[in-house]
């Protein structure tokens, strides 16, 4: 990855992850998401690709990518992330050793690891929120299940938050939906309104410097989307509702895409702590300005080319066959209305030669 050595990673500061599974961009906006939209306006915007190893990513997979640094999978149709275990002030996610040892969760604990590794503390609020922070063992120093049961947010130089209200109810026997949108647009309004009110809890209790990264790190349904992921930190110049500078990064070759793996060295990096090697993610970097509006379309645009995109190759194999199967009728009756004594090579394979007495 050609990672700078420890010993020239910048100072770094608190910086605080929150993780609000199937957020879209048009879940925002001042009336309904003012917590968020207030966020917006004071950070670098862009839209996040979720794909872990499936079509589709549910939370669990969203946040053992984070913790892992490369895209991680738990299986198919998966949920939410297992309650870790309460031990003492912090917590224990037991899964995590588990996974390390199959091939789609090998890389778990990177992030947690490194963090100890540097002699910082980690504090987690929610089930995903301890995935992501988890070491190699598993162990999380801080942990509550919502914020405010977290005493402390000054201790620990990395932070987490699992807002999970507005996914949840899409969750069928505790897995992903088969179908793209299980609820009205209704309900979803005021699940978005519910993950804002969470999320202003979380923001009312850091520390005014904190580093914040906010990111839909998970899909709703069948159907993957562009996800909503904020970036505000010191010296960004946005405008609330209007502009802001845009998010991207190496790995998509785009300056207001990001992926998953790539939160994990971009919270590194704000913490002054370098990547391990078997991160594969890159830190973001600003560029261009760009609107939630311009977000919003970016994600329709997405979702119609996937949605034609099955229509388009099912068209194709079908005219192939109707232009080999056409291409064999018109050889063959060539050869049947021919004078010469039999079929060209080009048709023998495929035509019956006829005998002439």
């Amino acid at each position: 990855m050609g990672h700078a050595p420890a010993d020239a990673a910048p100072e770094g500061g608190r910086v605080a992850f929150i993780g609000v599974p199937g957020l879209l961009w048009d879940d925002l906006d001042p009336r309904d998401t003012p917590r968020m939209w207030e966020l917006a306006g004071q950070s670098a915007l862009g839209s996040l690709s979720v794909k872990a190893v499936g079509t589709v990513t549910c939370p669990y997979d969203g946040w053992l990518s984070v913790s892992a640094g490369v895209r991680q999978a738990v299986d198919r149709r998966c949920g939410l992330p297992p309650e870790p275990i309460a031990q003492g002030a912090g917590a224990v996610v037991p899964e995590v050793p588990e996974l390390r040892a199959t091939t789609n969760g090998m890389y778990a604990g990177a992030l947690g690891g490194a963090v100890h590794a540097a002699g910082h503390c980690t504090a987690a609020v929610g089930r995903g929120a301890a995935v992501a922070l988890a070491d190699q063992q598993g162990r999380v120093d801080l942990y509550a299940s919502e914020p405010a049961g977290l005493s402390d947010w000054t201790r620990c130089r990395v932070l987490a938050v699992d807002v999970a209200a507005l996914v949840q109810p899409y969750l069928e026997d505790g897995r992903l939906p088969q179908e793209p949108e299980v609820i009205s647009p209704e309900q979803r309004r005021e699940l978005a309104r519910q993950a804002d009110a969470e999320v202003g809890a979380a923001l009312d209790r850091l520390p005014a410097d904190t580093e914040v990264v906010l990111a839909g790190i998970g899909d709703h349904g069948s159907v993957p989307h562009l996800r909503a992921v904020l970036w505000r930190r010191a010296g960004t110049d946005a405008v609330t509702g209007e502009a802001g500078p845009s998010i991207g990064a190496g790995s998509t070759m785009r300056d207001d895409l990001v992926v998953l793996p790539d939160i994990t060295p971009t919270l590194l990096g704000a913490a002054g702590i370098t990547p391990p090697s078997g991160v594969v993610g890159v830190p973001w970097r600003l560029g261009d300005p760009v609107t939630p509006a311009d977000l919003v379309r970016a994600d329709v645009a997405g979702t119609s080319v996937r949605g034609m995109t099955g229509w388009f190759f099912t068209a194709y194999a079908i005219l192939q066959v109707a232009f080999y199967v056409g291409g064999r009728t018109s050889c063959c009756r060539s050869v049947a209305g021919s004078a010469w004594s039999g079929p060209s090579r080009s048709c023998r394979p495929a035509c019956p030669s006829r005998r002439t007495r």
